[in-house]
């Protein structure tokens, strides 16, 4: 088969990041959605250079499988031979509303990661996520309960195919080999702390392992990150002549994007929530419309509620970021629609297109929506006036997710609940 997507070992990464985004977007039951994984992987890897193949998966995962709807989380593993490299590239949850998402991120309920990592074991495998209501931040690296259920999920749940779990996939690679963990969006913050728990727990055989997440939010608090920085130091791959994105170990991240900006309070941190209204969409951009201004301020504002309730302090992770240049980054913005759109793509097409990729994305999508009983997420209203502003309606704007969106849909980019 010919390789039409000739691309470089780090474009080659993402390319399967955006794949286990690609169902994300759309509504299904987990054995549609699952068939159409599996038909996109089996049709698309081949047309990428480097001669991928599934090793692993891929595993579609929802609680109550025979409902359409969207997934909670979709991962796989795939193998280069001739690169002797794996890759387990992880998406994050894709609800529907802001409560949904709320529920399901959970930054105000927290993990212990050192207690729960501690627990884990190739003879009895991963226990359920502990919540610590009252943390002790002095030592201890603390994650949100939703990045960890997310992590939880990916090792408790079979390979479809083989009965095994991920974590024993990943004591069968050779040293020769290495592994990197990848995921955008709610994937770029599960991703890391996943190769973090496992390499503390001495579950990978593999020569090296590292991570390579994009437009991820802070997994945890600055315990955390140093633990991670300790095990995980920022990498420049050894053949030289890497673009930015190749960056091993650090989150890849679009300034304009607002979902790296969570979720740091401290104006210290390079990515932190006030940069939302105060850097990335300002008072400069959205002068034409008050009432869109203030309502961003507002959910900036609930959102920073939502972390400092945590009571750990949470810090980014080192990151290497890049500023788009599609389309001005940030232009103007006159209405929800515009702003709507702007979020969207700052968080998603801009990332691929940027780094290369935007044509596999959407080959790959389409190949998604193919299989039959799968099809796109209603339109989703990405930001949306306050009630009051039309006189007790909605005030919805809709803005159709796009391909690779994957777990776009957060609580920052839902600026109301419709």
């Amino acid at each position: 088969m010919t390789t039409p997507f000739n691309f470089n070992t780090s474009q080659q990464v993402y390319c399967l990041s955006a794949a286990s985004n690609a169902v994300g977007s759309k509504q299904g039951t987990e054995a549609d959605l699952q068939q159409a994984m599996d038909d996109a992987l089996a049709s698309k890897l081949p047309q990428v250079t480097g001669d991928w193949e599934v090793s692993w998966g891929p595993k579609v995962y929802k609680p109550m499988p025979e409902e359409s709807g969207p997934v909670e989380n979709v991962w796989f593993a795939a193998v280069s031979e001739s690169q002797k490299l794996v890759v387990v590239a992880v998406s994050g949850t894709a609800p529907p509303s802001i409560k949904d998402w709320l529920d399901d991120i959970d930054v105000e309920r927290v993990v212990n990661f050192g207690t729960w990592v501690g627990s884990w074991s190739t003879s009895t495998g991963v226990p359920v996520p502990v919540v610590d209501k009252s943390p002790d931040t002095t030592a201890n690296a603390y994650i949100a309960n939703g990045t960890a259920t997310g992590v939880y999920n990916i090792l408790s749940n079979t390979d479809p195919k083989t009965n095994t779990y991920l974590w024993q996939y990943l004591q069968t690679i050779t040293p020769d080999y290495n592994v990197i963990f990848t995921g955008h969006s709610m994937g770029g913050a599960i991703s890391p702390t996943l190769a973090l728990g496992l390499k503390q727990a001495g579950m990978i055989s593999a020569g090296q392992a590292y991570a390579m997440p994009s437009a991820g939010p802070s997994p945890g608090n600055a315990n955390f990150v140093a633990l991670y920085r300790k095990l995980f130091p920022v990498t420049v791959p050894p053949q030289g002549g890497v673009p930015d994105y190749g960056t091993l170990n650090t989150d890849f991240y679009n300034t304009d994007d607002i979902v790296p900006q969570a979720w740091s309070i401290l104006p210290t941190d390079d990515r932190n929530l006030n940069n939302i209204t105060s850097q990335i969409y300002t008072w400069a951009k959205l002068d034409t419309d008050w009432l869109v201004y203030l309502t961003a301020v507002g959910l900036v504002g609930q959102a920073t509620r939502c972390s400092a309730a945590s009571k750990v302090a949470y810090a980014p992770i080192p990151g290497t970021a890049f500023t788009s240049p599609i389309d001005g980054g940030v232009p103007q913005i006159s209405s929800f629609a515009d702003l709507g759109g702007s979020i969207l793509r700052n968080h998603t097409s801009d990332y691929w297109t940027y780094i290369g990729v935007q044509a596999f994305v959407d080959e790959f999508d389409d190949k998604v929506v193919q299989q039959p009983g799968v099809e796109p997420l209603p339109e989703t209203p990405i930001v949306a006036a306050p009630d009051s502003a039309a006189g007790g309606a909605t005030g919805v704007l809709p803005v159709k997710a796009k391909a690779g969106a994957g777990s776009l849909v957060t609580v920052l980019e839902h600026l109301v609940e419709p």
